[in-house]
């Protein structure tokens, strides 16, 4: 057939692509059992023009082709038809996968992973979705998958290029016909066009690769992706050991090494990734845990439109998405998330348990840093995000809406708060993802948290603050007269939280009704929060969040005079609210709501 002149195909995101062509175009994966009795050959998706596969397939029967298990260390493309050269590896992650595949023990029996359709054993018939035909590895050499969105808009000359000999299988046949071929091609560009189609069936490709066998027994390992300096790996590692489970943490630099090898050994609880750390934006790692039957939760500690508007492919849809703003939760149903779980944040006993204090070091005393006294009010935190320019480059809002927004964080009786819902709504956004027209949103939010900030922190200037963090702040701040450097957050900061009368904490915009870290460790550490209200609060009694909370900056003075003039409501608050985050929200209540939602979606 004549070859196209740049083909083009609308993708399930919506969006038109440019095909690929020729054999470059292609990868080849080695079996386990490739130098067995299997010579077979499966291919998963033809591409825009049949030829091209089919003179890769025909080098590759012909014994003249390479693939990724012998060229394991080259992290490059080479054309497939050159030199007898069949693609080597379209990244340096499938390479590597590739090459760890010989370290573990091959066996003819594929791993059978949980939520895949059941197959037909080892029997070597290989069950074929083409008008009930059945064809052997002896008889039928050559086997395909293809995407029926793909082949409805291929022309009549694309079908009548595939060869008569080639039988088309059903996707439900994978399993099986994993076990009785030796090489897969796969159309690189395939998992692009239709992810949702073509994810799950490269993982479990993958998966047969690299772990041929299922590990025997049950693990009680959890993956934790993530460094020394990671956010919350700490907290939670203490409250894994707590739960009995054991935490495994691995640099996310590292994965493309390990992953295989942890795979092959056990079959880990699940793997827990904060903030999409250590999960690749095409989602490859997760097709290979999923298809291990290995449950994945992602944990957005942050905003998650901000996090996801990282990834390129729909494969955060079918995870365990946690949040820690329930206000998200619709939006991120309305775009296909399957599995959204509420799960705030929360206190850990290991790192803010409340110390004895000497009684000549009363609250007020010295802190640790200057050996000057606190002033009434500690703020301790950044004046904005790290990379914050590079992340929200190019965005823009505009004068009007700027001051609509100031408007509204100028009224003490405003109906709501110019927050990241507001900005979407006020931008006519409904599409969240995958466009990253999201983040000229966050901008906005972002740049109304700060100027909310600033009026908390002035407010508090009259009152007596000291401010833990950034340079910045004394551009922010004129009438700030002690500012100091940022701390050890796990050394320093617990002493901080104690040593202060009172610990102000203002909610980010970018989380319309979050809590902060600040909202658990203050209280656990023996301190004294006193906060916006945020609607975030609502997990606590109620009588609790309205007694330290502030609907506005004009209101803080008087929350300050009234909790300084009652020293016994101020002690049994504190005591009280000691007592509801030792009770119901440290991070051993938190994995153990995670670990019921789990359980059930295994169940379902």
């Amino acid at each position: 057939m004549p070859r196209p002149q740049r083909s083009r195909i609308t993708g399930e995101d919506g969006s038109q692509r440019t095909l690929a062509s020729g054999p470059d175009a292609y990868d080849c994966i080695t079996m386990p059992q490739a130098n067995a009795a299997a010579p077979g050959v499966l291919v998963l998706g033809l591409g825009p023009v049949p030829a091209d596969v089919m003179a890769v397939v025909e080098r590759l029967m012909a014994g003249r082709g390479h693939s990724i298990r012998d060229n394991a260390d080259t992290t490059g493309p080479a054309p497939c038809g050159t030199d007898g050269d069949i693609l080597r590896g379209h990244n340096a992650h499938f390479a590597h996968l590739a090459h760890l595949a010989e370290t573990s023990s091959p066996s003819p029996q594929a791993t059978a992973p949980r939520h895949t359709a059941p197959t037909t054993g080892d029997d070597p018939t290989l069950p074929i979705g083409d008008d009930g035909r059945a064809a052997t590895s002896a008889t039928a050499r050559i086997i395909y998958i293809e995407c029926d969105a793909f082949a409805a808009v291929m022309p009549p000359a694309w079908h009548a290029a595939i060869p008569g000999h080639w039988l088309r299988a059903h996707p439900d046949d994978l399993q099986t016909l994993l076990r009785h071929v030796g090489h897969v091609v796969t159309f690189r560009q395939a998992a692009r066009l239709f992810p949702s189609f073509w994810g799950p069936m490269l993982g479990r490709v993958m998966a047969a690769r690299i772990a041929p066998r299922t590990p025997q027994g049950s693990s009680r390992t959890v993956l934790l992706p993530g460094t020394e300096r990671s956010l919350l790996l700490p907290e939670i590692e203490a409250a894994l050991i707590d739960e009995g489970y054991t935490p495994l943490r691995v640099a996310p630099d590292d994965l493309n090494t390990r992953l295989p090898r942890i795979l092959a050994d056990e079959r880990p609880t699940m793997l827990l990734s904060v903030n999409l750390q250590g999960l690749d934006a095409a989602g490859e790692r997760f097709r290979l845990l999923q298809a291990c039957g290995v449950p994945v939760a992602l944990w957005c500690v942050d905003n998650p439109w901000h996090l996801l508007s990282a990834l390129r492919t729909p494969w955060w849809r079918e995870t365990l998405l946690c949040v820690t703003d329930a206000s998200f939760i619709p939006a991120l149903r309305a775009h296909g998330a399957q599995h959204v779980l509420h799960l705030p944040l929360a206190a850990s006993p290991h790192h803010f348990a409340p110390v004895e204090v000497n009684a000549q070091c009363p609250p007020a005393a010295y802190d640790d840093t200057s050996g000057t006294p606190l002033q009434t009010i500690l703020f301790v935190g950044r004046s904005g995000f790290p990379d914050k320019a590079r992340f929200f480059a190019g965005c823009r809002v505009s004068d009007d809406d700027l001051a609509a927004a100031r408007d509204l964080l100028d009224a003490a009786d405003a109906p709501r708060q110019p927050d990241f819902h507001w900005w979407t709504e006020r931008q006519g956004l409904t599409r969240l993802w995958p466009d990253k027209t999201v983040r000229t949103a966050g901008y906005g939010a972002e740049s109304c948290a700060l100027l909310r900030r600033i009026r908390y922190l002035e407010a508090a200037c009259d009152v007596g603050l000291t401010v833990v963090g950034d340079t910045a702040w004394r551009d922010h701040l004129p009438r700030l007269h002690d500012l100091r450097p940022p701390v050890d957050y796990y050394g320093t900061l617990p002493r901080l939280y104690r040593q202060a009368q009172l610990t102000l904490n203002v909610t980010s915009l970018l989380l319309p009704a979050g809590l902060t870290q600040r909202h658990f460790d203050v209280w656990m550490a023996g301190g004294f929060c006193i906060t916006d209200a945020t609607p975030g609060l609502d997990i606590f009694p109620k009588r609790l969040a309205a007694e330290v909370s502030m609907s506005h900056p004009s209101a803080l003075p008087v929350l300050c005079r009234r909790l300084e003039d009652d020293a016994t409501l101020r002690g049994d608050l504190a005591a009280a609210w000691r007592t509801c985050i030792t009770e119901a929200h440290t991070y051993s209540h938190r994995l153990l709501t995670l670990f019921a939602a789990l359980d059930a979606l295994d169940r379902t």
